[in-house]
């Protein structure tokens, strides 16, 4: 029975990509890469580009998770804020917590 269902699925999403049928597509993942700690001694130059596009990757809504960044979005997209600002941002309102 398993079998038969399986045979059966790749037909039905052919007619439906026949009949016009909207299939949404897997979204992108932008965040490919990340900084290894060996690679800071080994390939310094390497790591060091990492950390930038890890820091200036966009962030994630401040009401979802503040300073993660968002993987569905591309670098340097218009009217984002990178997880680096929004760290800034956070440091200096801790600091300025602290202070009053």
């Amino acid at each position: 029975m398993l079998k038969v269902i399986h045979l059966a699925a790749p037909l039905l999403l052919s007619s439906a990509l026949l009949q016009g049928a909207a299939v949404a597509a897997p979204a992108h993942n932008y965040c490919q890469s990340s900084p290894l700690r060996s690679d800071a001694v080994d390939f310094p130059s390497k790591h060091a580009w990492h950390l930038f596009l890890m820091l200036n990757h966009p962030a994630l809504d401040r009401a979802i998770a503040r300073g993660q960044a968002d993987c569905t979005k591309p670098i340097d997209l218009p009217g984002s804020t990178a997880v680096g600002k929004v760290g800034a941002t956070q440091a200096k309102m801790m600091f300025l917590e602290k202070c009053s």
